[in-house]
């Protein structure tokens, strides 16, 4: 039976939303959404792993650097390709090799292509769910095994995309993106199927779906087509980074200890029409 709770007997929220002691692994965490939740699990108390592709290791290393200096606890950057098995081992056996054990990952790493339509070519859609797909099970496979071998469960949270559930609205004569919405849903059921699988082994998988994050691409973008999205959004505006961070550590934190095979959308509003 599950016992009837008092003031006395509640667990501390601060205490459930801590990281103290954890180690966690960001992927993709050159990008703002990887960068925020690295910073956010650094901030509270864990020791991180900053992980992206082999051309941005010394992004990922500055902000490895400026993370432990600034919260105290050790932030490393590792590089791996996450469509490469061997390397998303060798990204494990780092983290291992530098902290003992991983408690929590946020899978993070993800792309579109500019030549993403109807009309694709092949290498298009196979570079995207290589990436999108394809690296999402094989960290989320890596992660778990030494969750297991460990014998400590742990979190996984995978980023997805409000373009897991609907095809985002475009202007007119414009074409529409076809690999990435493909992409992402099939991150979103991924995460439902290894939640399933990953329960008796006390590891929780969850994931979110972002809507409009303001990005370095953002920048380049035309202003008419940068309103145009902002107008498609019920809250008229992009989200910054860090609104995404709060939904990756409250599903990563023992808060969240009852949830799993979830997906949370942080869209603005995008998908409620």
């Amino acid at each position: 039976m599950v016992p009837l709770l008092t003031l006395e007997t509640r667990k501390s929220v601060l205490d459930q939303f801590s990281f103290k002691g954890r180690t966690v692994l960001v992927t993709g965490a050159a990008g703002q959404i990887g960068l925020m939740s690295a910073a956010g699990f650094a901030e509270l108390g864990a020791n991180v792993v900053l992980s992206d592709i082999g051309g941005m290791r010394d992004k990922v290393e500055g902000y490895a650097g400026q993370l432990t200096q600034a919260y105290g606890n050790r932030c490393i950057a590792l590089t791996a390709d996450v469509t490469d098995p061997d390397s998303v081992a060798a990204l494990m056996e780092g983290t291992v090799q530098a902290f003992g054990t991983l408690h929590a990952v946020h899978s993070n790493a993800g792309l579109s292509f500019p030549d993403d339509d109807g009309d694709m070519p092949a290498e298009t859609w196979e570079k995207t769910m290589a990436i999108n797909a394809k690296g999402m099970l094989l960290v989320n496979q890596a992660a778990s095994r030494v969750m297991r071998e460990h014998g400590h469960g742990g979190a996984i949270v995978n980023t997805a995309s409000m373009s897991a559930h609907i095809i985002n609205r475009r202007r007119d004569r414009e074409r529409y993106e076809v690999a990435y919405p493909a992409s992402k849903a099939a991150v979103m059921h991924l995460t439902k199927a290894l939640a399933a699988d990953y329960l008796q082994f006390g590891i929780r998988v969850n994931s979110i779906s972002p809507g409009y994050v303001y990005s370095t691409t953002h920048e380049r973008s035309a202003q008419d087509k940068l309103d145009w999205y902002m107008d498609c959004t019920p809250m008229k505006r992009f989200a910054t980074a860090e609104e995404m961070t709060g939904a990756v550590l409250f599903l990563a934190s023992d808060l969240a200890s009852y949830a799993t095979g979830i997906d949370l959308r942080i869209d603005g509003g995008y998908t409620m029409w």
